[in-house]
Formats: C-alpha cells, sequence, structure tokens
C-alpha cells in the first residue's frame, strides 16, 4: 500500500486537522510505544510540529527502548534520532 512513504502523504493531508491531545489520548489508549514513536517522527515532517507536542511528552515519559522507523530493515547505518528514540534505518518521503 505504499509503506511509510504513503504514511507521510496522508499525515501531510490531515496533519491541520490533528488535535494534539487527541492524539496522544488515542496514542495512550493503543499502548504501543513503538507505534507512537513512529507517529510522532513522522508527524514532525509534515510539517505540523505542535501536533506532537503531547504526543512526544507521553513517548518521553514512558522512557521506551529505542525502535527501528521500519520494523523490516537492518539497522546498519541507521541514524539514531533521541527525541523519537528511533533508529532511521530509511529515507522517507510524502508526495505532497
Amino acid at each position: 500500500m505504499g509503506g511509510l512513504d504513503r504514511v507521510l502523504t496522508v499525515l501531510q493531508e490531515l496533519g491541520e486537522k490533528l488535535d494534539a491531545e487527541r492524539l496522544q489520548k488515542a496514542a495512550q489508549s493503543d499502548g504501543n510505544v513503538a507505534y507512537a514513536q513512529r507517529l510522532g517522527w513522522l508527524l514532525e515532517r509534515t510539517g505540523f510540529p505542535d501536533v506532537v507536542s503531547k504526543l512526544a511528552t507521553w513517548v518521553s515519559k514512558k522512557n521506551p527502548f529505542t525502535a527501528k522507523l521500519e520494523p523490516s530493515f537492518p539497522i546498519k547505518g541507521a541514524q539514531r534520532d533521541e527525541r523519537w528514540r528511533l533508529l532511521i534505518n530509511t529515507t522517507v518521503e510524502g508526495d505532497l
């Protein structure tokens, strides 16, 4: 279905309609911190960083293990994103 590139494009289209508090509550409800880490990282790249402020705080409080941005890809040569505790092991580009 397009992977992370497609997800980023969808987030670019929806970013201005997202509510920071509801986003954080949804992540908390789901409980999968790695999903929240990836979502937050992607949202920062959409040009709507204010939307992720509460999500970033929630992730930070969870003190998660470092996760891979793309779980199925190797980590050799990956850069580390400290804020989201992610290994950036792929390039992600949206269509917008």
